[in-house]
């Protein structure tokens, strides 16, 4: 058999867990690389961060690849060294990719370029193998995203053989499993959609009976064994492999291509996070998506988008001929308009006038609206708020589609206690945030968009909605992890911001499950906040955000009646503010504030010892307080404490 190389990148802790997981699983599978077990020459290689391979070295996943094929890692540190991957991700996966042609090159061997976050369907290897040795140099292969949070739970309980960490899954059944969960990426790609994407148009979908219809310019080239070896990749305006010319020049002659047609042959789908983002409000575009495949596609990739690609769970019924109609009637039209740019070039130059002046005048609209929104913020200021509201509201307008706009809403809201109409500005202000190729500053800024999304909805008591809005927040800051352990925060990220939202979080995310009566999972995750250290890590860089959190977990301990953790929680906060105020005296910083933490936390814990029937430390505790040696405490405080204290001696301690 001819020698393969299959070749994979990802790194970060999130993809590299996919691709241990669930990636490789179904790449396990017999009819996967199962069918190259038996033969030596094939070589299977990673390209990763020397942090990650640690964690691929170590893992079971590998172990088990190690029975199949001969692994390879290699480090690409110097490359994320090179390259701001926080906007050129693609870059670096060209990069990775350019040094395993030119490894190949010498062996003389078929490349498999596998996505790390795909799940590939048994048999998929096969008629990779069955494809090359009938004398095809390309192969060709569509996919559509699908919501991960749902699918592979789904998966893994029906087809998953733990000992073999084997994902086995026959192509229709993925297929019939898949379509209940297209991701809103893909969806935003359907003809039919009143959300389409018209400007990265590089896959049509049409739904059919127990399927979906695909048309596609830039079609993965899962496998290449050049015609042309001295071809090789260049760094092209941040495009990947499949909307390079690499591949047509490597492989000219379309008689040497082979397009899967048909999800028996070969199915894979790609995963990721579920959203509910759908940022257009636009249907397709013949015009548009025949402007689109002028600018960025090369003859092979408009040879692509005449070949019918067929998903189907079932046999191919008569309805998909009326579908397949519908979709040939909309590619004959884009090629019409293709070939009248070729025949009138100019008209192609009007297009780009226009879309140029329709820009200028978008940028004037948008700076009007920004003016006009920083006028209402002065007249917020001068207490001239009825004004400010009409000129808010004059601004959005004239540019509905400003997330600024809308942030400045929900504050202003917010402020006058509409926290109705303050909700619905900051869910629009949510759905702004760029979602596509967003930077890690984007990924913050929605965390704590969701944050106080969350901290609204528990002050109307609505803990269901507080609880969806908590998890989001927490989802988005585990997708900054990276950053959190590598130390490499952005100038708008500060490490001191990060930890509190996430520890913050967790702590109002367990007490929606608390006011819910869901005890169990609130206890979890004050479990989880204890094991992972983040309180420890917040203390160390800001110590009374660091003591407020562990005041907040013995106060929910408390609740739930756990006495044990509560006391050590509530005592560790104590402690850590008797010692700020000997270190600092009279001059401790958020003096107010510790103040305020160390007479409840006092007070709770005196609580906690009478529930466990220590009545001799509680009445201590309490005494300690009074005696001002740490920290003055407020009058009508100290009263209160007089007052209780008092009931201790008039009732005794059996009450």
């Amino acid at each position: 058999m001819l020698p393969f190389h299959f070749i994979t990148a990802f790194w970060g802790e999130e993809f590299t867990d996919i691709f241990l997981n669930y990636t490789l699983a179904s790449q396990l599978s017999p009819g996967n690389l199962g069918i190259f077990s038996n033969d030596s020459g094939h070589i299977y290689k990673i390209y990763t961060t020397s942090k990650d391979a640690r964690t691929v070295e170590n893992s079971h996943a590998f172990t088990k690849l190690r029975e199949f094929i001969t692994p390879e890692i290699h480090i690409i540190d110097d490359l994320l060294e090179r390259v701001d991957t926080r906007v050129h991700k693609l870059d670096v996966w060209t990069m990775c990719h350019k040094r395993a042609i030119e490894d190949a090159r010498k062996d003389r061997a078929a490349m498999v370029f596998l996505a790390a976050d795909a799940i590939y369907a048994d048999g998929a290897f096969s008629t990779l193998a069955r494809v090359v040795s009938n004398g095809k140099r390309l192969i060709v292969y569509g996919a559509y995203r699908v919501d991960m949070e749902d699918i592979i739970p789904e998966l893994f309980n029906r087809f998953y053989l733990k000992g073999q960490h084997c994902l086995s899954i026959p192509p229709r059944e993925l297929v019939r499993i898949s379509l209940n969960y297209i991701n809103n990426e893909s969806k935003m790609l359907f003809w039919d959609s009143p959300n389409f994407d018209n400007n990265w148009p590089a896959y049509l979908f049409w739904k059919c009976e127990n399927g979906v219809l695909k048309r596609g310019t830039h079609l993965h080239p899962i496998m290449i064994y050049p015609v042309n070896w001295e071809e090789t990749l260049s760094l092209d305006n941040s495009m990947a492999i499949d909307g390079q010319d690499y591949y047509s020049k490597a492989v000219p002659d379309f008689k040497d291509i082979y397009v899967i047609s048909d999800s028996d042959e070969l199915c894979a789908v790609a995963l990721d996070h579920k959203t509910l983002y759908q940022p257009y409000t636009q249907k397709a575009s013949i015009l548009r998506v025949a402007t689109w495949v002028k600018r960025y596609c090369n003859s092979h990739h408009i040879r692509f988008l005449q070949t019918k690609i067929r998903f189907h769970a079932y046999d191919i019924s008569n309805e998909w001929k009326d579908v397949e109609k519908e979709s040939d009637r909309v590619i004959n039209s884009i090629l019409s308009c293709l070939d009248l740019y070729e025949k009138a070039p100019w008209i192609m130059e009007e297009i780009d006038e226009q879309k140029n002046l329709i820009d200028q005048i978008s940028s004037l609209i948008i700076n009007n609206a920004l003016t006009l929104v920083r006028l209402a913020r002065e007249l917020c200021a001068s207490g001239k708020r009825e004004e400010a509201e009409k000129i808010f509201h004059q601004a959005l307008n004239m540019a509905p589609g400003l997330e600024a706009i809308h942030v400045s809403l929900y504050e202003f809201y917010k402020e006058e206690g509409h926290l109705e109409k303050a909700i619905n500005h900051l869910k629009q202000a949510i759905k702004l945030v760029p979602k596509k190729v967003p930077n890690n500053d984007d990924i913050f800024r929605e965390a704590k968009y969701y944050y106080d999304l969350g901290s609204m909805y528990m002050e109307l008591k609505e803990y269901e909605h507080a609880r969806n809005a908590f998890e989001n927040t927490i989802y988005l800051l585990n997708r900054l992890s990276s950053l959190f352990q590598d130390d490499e925060f952005s100038s708008s990220i500060s490490k001191t911001d990060y930890i509190n939202y996430y520890v913050t979080s967790c702590i109002n995310l367990a007490r929606c499950f608390i006011e819910k009566g869901q005890i169990l999972e609130a206890k979890n995750i004050m479990d989880d906040l204890l094991a992972n250290n983040a309180i420890e890590l917040l203390l160390e860089i800001n110590t009374v955000k660091g003591i407020y959190g562990y005041y907040e977990l013995g106060k929910m301990y408390s609740q739930l009646m756990d006495h044990t953790r509560a006391q050590i929680n509530m005592e560790k906060a104590i402690h850590l503010m008797k010692k700020i105020s000997e270190i600092y005296g009279d001059n401790i910083p958020d003096y107010n504030t510790l103040v305020d933490c160390y007479t409840s936390s006092t007070i709770y814990l005196a609580t906690i010892f009478l529930y466990q029937g220590y009545y001799t430390e509680a009445e201590n505790v309490l005494k300690e307080i009074l005696e001002d040696k740490y920290f003055s405490i407020r009058p009508d405080k100290k009263q209160e404490i007089i007052q209780l204290l008092q009931k201790f001696e008039t009732v005794g301690k059996d009450t």
